[in-house]
């Protein structure tokens, strides 16, 4: 591939990582936001399900740019990005899986605490 290939390759690559990582965001401001307001397991269930697929995209379209990237300072500099979006990931995933075992709590059934 040529050096102009491989930019445009790269270009494109950068977009759709940055596209994922947007719905991404987005779900995880949904779910931030409808967080105390989501009342049964399957509501909650449906929306990590959501996460984690939007999480895989996400995964597939960083490890496509990155797999172009040519110096080590570029790759641990895509790295450190990846990592900064993963860690908000990460605590959305905990905060839901909280609150799932919140609403299957048994005392939450019984109102014993």
């Amino acid at each position: 591939m040529t050096e102009e290939g491989k930019a445009h390759q790269l270009g494109i690559k950068l977009v759709n990582r940055n596209s994922a990582f947007r719905r991404l965001k987005k779900q995880i401001e949904r779910i931030n936001a409808l967080h105390d307001s989501l009342e049964t397991t399957p509501e909650q269930l449906e929306e990590r399900f959501h996460l984690d697929q939007l999480k895989n995209e996400f995964n597939d379209a960083h490890k496509d740019f990155d797999d172009l990237l040519e110096f080590e300072e570029e790759r641990n500099t895509s790295y450190q990005w990846f990592d900064n979006q993963d860690r908000e990931f990460i605590e959305c995933t905990i905060r839901v899986c909280e609150r799932i075992q919140a609403l299957e709590s048994p005392n939450r059934l019984t109102g014993q605490n």
